[in-house]
Formats: C-alpha cells, sequence, structure tokens
C-alpha cells in the first residue's frame, strides 16, 4: 500500500473512532464515517466493505498500541485507561466495544 492510500486509511479509521466514541457500535452506518470523513461513498469503500470492518480495524490498533507498551507501565497504564473511561466516557469506544461484542462476538 502508498503513503498516500496509507494516510487515507488512517484518516478514516481516527474519524471513525470519534463516531463510535459518539454513538456506539450498534447505531454507526457508512454514511455516518462518510459525512465524518467528507469523503465519498466510493472513497470510503476503497479502503473499507463495512462498519464491521473499520470498527475491527480500530479495535486492532488499539490492542498494538496497548501491547506495545513495556510491562512494567502495563498495570499503570491499565489504571490510568480504567479512570478516563470512568470520568470521561465521551472518549472511550467502550459502549462501542460492549454492543459490537454482543452482537459479533468477542474481537
Amino acid at each position: 500500500m502508498n503513503k498516500k492510500s496509507n494516510d487515507s486509511k488512517q484518516y478514516i479509521l481516527e474519524k471513525s473512532k470519534k463516531v463510535f466514541v459518539r454513538k456506539g457500535f450498534a447505531n454507526v452506518t457508512m454514511k455516518d464515517i462518510v459525512e465524518e470523513c467528507n469523503i465519498s461513498r466510493g472513497g470510503l469503500y476503497h479502503h473499507f466493505s463495512s462498519v464491521n470492518e473499520i470498527f475491527e480495524a480500530i479495535v486492532k490498533h488499539e490492542k498494538i498500541i496497548n501491547s506495545s507498551k513495556s510491562e512494567n507501565n502495563m498495570l499503570d497504564s491499565f489504571f490510568d485507561n480504567i479512570r478516563t473511561k470512568l470520568t470521561n466516557t465521551d472518549i472511550s469506544l467502550l459502549r462501542a466495544r460492549i454492543e459490537y461484542e454482543l452482537s459479533h462476538g468477542e474481537l
């Protein structure tokens, strides 16, 4: 994949995460993501075929980031993450992940 295509895909994932945070998983449509990204439907479908695929890519990216932290910082990160999620739910994918896993099974 070339840099421009990779940058476009990353942009879509970043914008899509905001939609999932706002709306959860069950209420998100491709149209919501098209509007958030301000791109054409074709532009979105060039990179992703479904809301599921986008959500799975976001969660996979989050897991990679979290697993790359050193063991010494993992416990602190865990509690910081929980604290953030409990105090600032509008920036968390927690709602969307729960909805997704209830309807599709564990990621």
